[in-house]
């Protein structure tokens, strides 16, 4: 009998990626927009990890987050929200799927402050606070 060893070895890969995701760390690929990619030290070995990047981008975000918790997360209300305001996208206009694409990315609940995090159901879990416990309207 042959022992499975790519499939052992693709569980161990996975494992490896879930354990490093779950400590904050990157698995691979790029940064979503707003973080950047930082080096770290981990155990002695150089890392990846997901950190907040451009302020502008950021702002952004947050706007995003409150935009989508007072527009109970409909996506083309939040970009046509965002293009009304005039708020782009690194020089693109937002658009529902850049939305929904955003509001899917777990890293940004885990290092934008106010994120909305959705629950199992469709319902939020997070609230709209701006990182510092005050609600902030989308309307502001």
């Amino acid at each position: 009998m042959a022992r499975d060893r790519g499939g052992q070895a693709a569980r161990l890969r996975a494992e490896g990626q879930r354990q490093a995701r779950a400590s904050g760390l990157r698995a691979g690929g790029r940064a979503p927009y707003g973080l950047v990619l930082e080096r770290v030290l981990v155990g002695g070995r150089p890392r990846t990890r997901l950190a907040l990047g451009d302020r502008r981008e950021v702002t952004t975000l947050r706007t995003l987050a409150r935009f989508a918790v007072a527009l109970d997360h409909d996506a083309r209300s939040v970009a046509a929200a965002l293009r009304g305001r005039g708020v782009h996208r690194r020089g693109r206009r937002w658009t529902a799927q850049d939305v929904r694409r955003a509001l899917a990315t777990t890293a940004y609940a885990r290092l934008v402050p106010g994120w909305p995090r959705l629950g199992a159901a469709d319902g939020v879990v997070g609230d709209a606070t701006g990182g510092d416990g005050v609600a902030c309207s989308a309307l502001e």
